[in-house]
Order: C-alpha cells, then structure tokens, then sequence
C-alpha cells in the first residue's frame, strides 16, 4: 500500500496513467477469475442439486397466503442430537397437504448444505402422511431446510431450527422404560475432567425404527421387559444396530413369562430358551454382585427369576448365577450378538424392591460393562480434540508428492515480496523522474505469482490422488460381514465430483450390502470439526447432494490443491457355503485355546493375531490355505501388553506409550480393535470415537475369539474422475465361536501350507 501511495502521489502524469491501468488490470483478472471459477463450479447438475433450483419453488412453506396445512417435524430422541452422528428426522403432514416426496438439507462442517435423497411420504395408521430421514449434524447450530415437492413437480422450502445438540465426543445412553438406577449410575461413571454420560429416557413412541442409522448416537441402550414386545419395525432397526456393533442391556425377569406367552421378538436376546419362573430363596447372590452397601428391602423374599434351558458355552459368559457354580442359575449374561453384545439381566429394575435399592445402579453397569476411567494419561488430553477416528481421518488426509511449504520459505519470500514494493518501487517512483515505478510493480507480481506457482508445483501433487483405510468384520456364527473405510481424495482441478462406495470383490457377499456414505471431519472442536463455533472455510463452498439413496454423493465441490475425506460403512449377509475360514476351538483348563483355524481366503493375511479372553497369539502371515494352532510354537501372550508393545527387560516392563501422533493406519486400527481390554483412555489417552463400535473387547469378553490381520482393501471406491490409487488396503477381522465347529471346511481335510510364520 505505501508503494501504491507513493505511485499515486507521484507528480508524473505518466507514472499515474501506468498505476491506474495496472489497477484496473488486477481489477479485471481478479473479476475473469471469479467467473471462470463460478461457471467450472455451478455445472447445471449442481444447480438441480442445490435447494429450490427447480422452476417454480416457492420461497418458504408456511408464508402468509399459501395457506398451507402445517409440517411437522421431530428430530433425534425426543429431540436429543448429537453432532456428527446419523439422526432420524421425521416429517409428518396431513392428508391434505401436497407433498408428495421431501428431502431435508443440512450444514457439513464447512457450512455446506448436504441434501439428503429423496423420501416419499407414506400413510399412517393414525391418519396424515410420515417419512423418516436419516442426516448427519456437521455444525453445533443446526438448520435445517425442509424440501417437499407436489405431484405437480412444484417444491416448496421450510426453514426450521434444532435443538443444540450434545457434542460429538458426548456418550449417549438411551433408556426404554423407568430405570431411576441409570441416573444415579451415570454419576458413577463421572471421569477426571467431569466428563459422564448423557441419559436419555423414552417412550416406544419416541423411536421411529426406519433403520438401524436411528440408533447411531447411541452408546448403549437399556430394555426394560415391561415395555416390550416393541413394535416390529423398531425391533428390527434396534437389533439390527445390535448386530452392527451395538450395545444393548435387556432387563427381563418376571416380564419374560409375559413376553414367552406372546412369543415376542426380544426372547432372541436370551442367552438361551426361557423355562419357568422360579422363586428365588437368598438374595445373598445378588447383594454380592451388586456389591451392595444395603441389602434389598424387606419383602424380596417373594421375588421370582427365570430359569432358562441349559446354557451353551458358545453362546457368551456368565457374571453371576445363584448357586456353586455359574451354570446353576444364571443371574447375568453377556452374550455375543452379531458384532455387538448383550447383557440380560434376570430382574426387572423398572419394579418392586429394585426401584430405590442403591444396588440397582451398580446392577446395571456390571451388566452394561462399564466403569469410571482413572489414572493413566487420562488428563492429557481433551476428549473433544482429538480421537482414534481422527487420527485415522488424518492418516488418510496424506499423499506421496503432498507436503507443507516450509514456513522459513514462505516467511523469505513475503520479505521478499515487501521489499520489492517498499522501498524498491517507491525509490523507482520518486520524484523528479517518477517513472518505473508502475512497472517494478507489474514486474514484481508477475515474477512472484511465478515463484509461487514453481513452487505449488514441486510441493503441491498435480495428480489426482485417492488414500484409504479401513476394516472389514466377517462372524463365523451370523455369517454377517461389515465394513468400514475412510478416503482421502486431493484435487488437481476445480472441479465437482461424484463418489459412491461399496463392498469389494474380495468379499463374497448378497446384493443387500446397504452402503452409506458420509463427510470425514477432524474430531470434536478441533479445527474443522462439527463442534467449532466457527465453520472451516471451503475454498469451494456450493451445496451438494446424495443420489437415490446414501449410497452416492453427487456434485461434491473440490478446489484445486485442496482435500477432502469421506468415510463408508457396508453390511450384508455371507451365504454359508462361501465362509472364508473354517476350524474349531475350545477352551483348555488354563483359559487358553487348542484346536485350529484354516483359511480359505484367496489372499494372504499378514501380520496376524489371534484374541481370545485376556491372551493374545501372535501368527504371523496367513496364506490362502495355511493353518494355525494356537497350542503351539511359544504360547500366548498379555492381550494388553501386546496392544501395547510393552517387553520386559530384565525384571521391568517397558515401552507400552501410546503416540498420539500416529499415522500408520494399520496400528490405529489394531489398537481400536481392542481399545477398552487394552486400558481404554488409560492407556491412548484417547476416546474411541466413531471407531467405538469396531471395538471388539466386548466379544472377547464374551467368550469368542478373534483373528485379525492385514489384507486387500474390502471397500471398493468409486469416483468420476481418473484417480490415482495408493496402496488400498484394509484390516481383515474374524469373529470365531469357542467351543463349536465353524466356517465350510471339515477339519479332517488337511491343509497344503503351513502358517508363514512359524510362532
């Protein structure tokens, strides 16, 4: 600016005529500029895309003298959100009004608008018209923008506001029926920096059960048996969240002889068939469980609990039973359910003594598995900074050829730029000649803008470039397969673009995979997470939105030299005949396996471990049709100390330090795999994140086993442009039965190659 100053005050008409074409040059090229970035960007698809682009929109639905019949809408858990997770909005209208379909848009934390596909509205039972949406919260003000389109192709816009949603690092813990235990037990749960989890009370009425999305806040939901059976659509979302990986505590006791008379859907969350009601003679069993400071009040004597059929070992563990041994009468279990887990509980603590018995809430956690994180490196970090989702959105946000400028380099070069302005092009532009200085200043934009693009060019990628992480979860007993997959993608151009992503061939699957996909943002408030209070600028702002279904983004806004990451999940259902490993274990005397697992994978896993209980088998590379017996080679070692790289030297262990600089993938991933038997936040001083629910400590806790190696990529991504793929590749997990045969393969067939790597 003192250069411009100098020139404009210059006494040379000349030297004013040359400042003030060079100004309008800029001017010019700045406004070309803007143009062409503005066409390449609003392709006429986008425009489609964006909210009320089609002809005839009508500004707002509700304005005086539409004289519409009024929307409704009902978001989360009565009305409970959270950032960054998938919440079911529900749009109602009546009868009469003229939406045929509706669509609803929201913020991504860029401050984008993201529209969801197209639902149609379908009558209800109780009269009008209902759909439900799935979106996912990207900022901590929500709006949302309701569009609904007539039969006559007319579309019409609402604005509506959300509640404030729970951040994204909140624990949701949802209750169906009148627990006041869970309350008063959440307090127990309160960590070091006051953290505790958020209770949510409900009504059946409060579920829409359109999906298992519904439940993707949640944690951990309690069941109490007085409010089942539940409708049938909301037992087949919540369970289907189960099995997905979900947490779910069901507490059913005199209730089961109700719900075993109307056959209802919840008995599959038993850990075997229901019998009879029997009285239970000394509640000494329960007090101990509880560790009780009290004993229940007077009149417990009368109390009944089930007696199930006798229990297969397979199924899960026991945590308490009334009797000498577990197998008695179980009182508590924790079962395996697909990818999730279990725990019934064989009283109803909605009724009777349990209500205000201070035991009822340590009943509930010991059921729930949880207990309150102390010591270790718990305080080093904030919980709403960083997690182990983040870092495995940072892992994948990195690229061969892509760099940071030096600061030392960009610091020279804008003393550089100054210098050439002030005093170079002042001394040039002073009187009495006056003349140059217009052109010291052409000189010196031309001769940097060059520099820097030299420079865009050595650090900067011109390629386009995808990077990918991810898991895919395959349950030798459901026969379920899962996956999950985070991209990275850097844009060589300014450009839109379009990206789906599915299952890969590398999985033998149906056609029911379900794909979604989403926005991969940084954790919690840090920089471009959902919770900032100020949005991360895009330096491609325009709305985008999905296909016919979850499935596919389109019209995604890229700015050249930029890049944005995404994140997939799939499910389906593997046929029985195409299981890619087969064996039996069984559990020794000492708490070990024997017994053997074979591949039939067409792929080698490297870098295998086989988990079971608190053990943990190191097997080294697993080739398409190798074999490994956990009973030999040198045995098994801490699943802890292992997850954390600790050895002994000497007489003392060392190592076991979490990074929370990591960016190899691989390792994020194994150490989320078994993040709470590793010490949980004790020992990363991380939360979970988005990777809690592809924990699976709660199936090794519940009697199965686990091999994990590292494989082939399981999510196939698919984009419109000509993109350069580095390295795909994924962690492969095997959820095995103990005790029970599993997989095709008969183990009198013997295998042609031996594991890799001998033990």
């Amino acid at each position: 600016m003192m250069s411009l100053h100098a020139i404009l005050g210059s006494r040379s008409m000349q030297g004013q005529r040359g400042c003030w074409c060079m100004l309008a040059l800029v001017v010019v090229a700045a406004m070309l500029s803007s143009m062409a970035w503005a066409q390449g960007e609003a392709t006429p698809d986008a425009a489609v895309n964006a909210p009320g682009a089609a002809e005839g929109d009508v500004a707002a639905a509700g304005m005086p003298g539409l004289d519409l019949p009024v929307l409704e809408l009902s978001a989360g858990f009565a009305g409970v959100t959270k950032t960054a997770a998938w919440t079911p909005i529900q749009v109602r209208v009546p009868a009469s009004h003229p939406a045929q379909r509706v669509r609803v848009w929201v913020a991504d934390p860029e401050d984008q608008l993201v529209g969801s596909p197209w639902e149609e509205l379908t009558d209800t039972p109780a009269g009008g018209r209902r759909a439900t949406l799935a979106v996912r919260l990207g900022r901590p003000d929500p709006q949302l923008v309701i569009e609904w389109e007539a039969a006559d192709g007319t579309r019409t816009r609402d604005t509506r506001e959300l509640a404030k949603p729970l951040p994204q690092s909140s624990s949701l813990l949802l209750v169906l029926g009148d627990v006041p235990a869970a309350a008063r037990g959440v307090r127990m749960l309160e960590a070091d920096d006051g953290w505790k989890p958020t209770v949510v009370p409900l009504a059946v009425n409060d579920l829409p059960g359109a999906s298992s999305l519904d439940f993707d806040a949640a944690d951990a939901v309690v069941v109490c048996g007085s409010v089942c059976p539940l409708p049938t659509p909301v037992f087949q979302s919540l369970d289907a969240w189960v099995q997905g990986g979900g947490r779910l505590v069901f507490l059913a006791g005199e209730s089961l002889e109700r719900l075993a008379e109307s056959d209802a859907p919840e008995l599959r969350w038993l850990p075997a068939t229901f019998d009879r009601l029997v009285p239970l003679r000394s509640t000494a069993a329960v007090e101990t469980f509880a560790r009780a400071s009290r004993p229940l009040p007077t009149g417990s004597e009368r109390l009944a609990i089930p007696m199930l059929a006798p229990l297969d070992p397979s199924v899960g563990t026991t945590l308490a039973a009334v009797g000498p041994t577990l197998a008695d009468l179980p009182l508590a279990v924790r079962l395996a359910r697909g990818f999730g887990s279990v725990g019934w509980l064989a009283f109803d603590l909605d009724q009777g003594a349990f209500l205000n018995w201070p035991g009822s809430e340590s009943l509930l956690l010991a059921v729930l598995g949880r207990e309150r994180t102390r010591g270790g490196r718990s305080g080093e970090t904030r919980r709403d900074l960083l997690d182990l989702g983040g870092q495995l959105r940072r892992s994948v946000d990195h690229f061969p050829g892509v760099k940071p400028v030096p600061f030392e380099l960009i610091g020279l070069l804008a003393i550089l730029f100054v210098a050439s302005l002030y005093p170079l092009s002042w001394w040039l532009a002073r009187p009495p000649s006056g003349r140059g200085g217009w052109l010291a200043l052409a000189v010196a934009v031309v001769a940097f803008t060059l520099i820097a693009s030299n420079i865009g060019g050595r650090w900067k990628s011109s390629r386009w470039q995808e990077t990918t992480a991810g898991v895919v979860d395959i349950d030798l007993v459901s026969g379920r397969a899962r996956g999950m997959s985070m991209a990275g993608l850097w844009a060589s151009a300014n450009t839109t673009i379009s990206l789906s992503a599915r299952a890969s061939e590398n999985v033998s699957k149906h056609d029911d995979e379900h794909p979604v996909i989403s926005w991969a943002s940084a954790t919690g408030r840090s920089f471009g997470g959902p919770d900032t209070q100020v949005p991360h600028a895009s330096l491609a702002a325009a709305p985008y939105a999905y296909g016919e279904s979850l499935a596919r983004l389109e019209n995604v806004p890229l700015a050249v030299a930029t890049s944005g990451t995404w994140q997939a999940e799939w499910n389906t259902q593997l046929a029985a005949d195409v299981l890619p490993v087969s064996g039996r274990f069984e559990r020794s005397a000492e708490g070990t396996l024997r017994g053997e697992v074979v591949s039939d994978l067409p792929f080698t896993l490297d870098d295998c471990l086989l988990a079971y209980a608190g053990w943990i088998y190191d097997v080294g590379s697993l080739p398409a049709g190798g074999r490994f017996d956990p009973s030999k080679g040198r045995g098994p070692r801490s699943l802890a100390g292992a997850i954390a790289r600790r050895e002994l030297v000497g007489e003392r262990e060392q190592g076991g330090r979490y990074d929370i600089e990591e960016r190899d993938a691989n390792r994020i991933l194994v150490v989320a795999s078994f993040h709470e038997a590793a010490g949980g936040r004790g020992y990363t001083s991380l939360e979970a994140g988005m990777l809690g629910r592809y924990d699976l400590s709660d199936l090794i806790r519940s009697g199965r086993a686990v091999l994990i190696g590292r494989g082939p990529a399981g999510t196939d991504w698919t984009t419109d442009r000509d993109i350069d793929k580095v390295e795909p590749h994924a962690v492969w997990r095997f959820v095995l039965p103990v005790g029970q045969a599993f997989g095709p393969l008969s183990l009198t067939e013997s295998s042609t190659i031996e594991t890799g790597v001998d033990p």
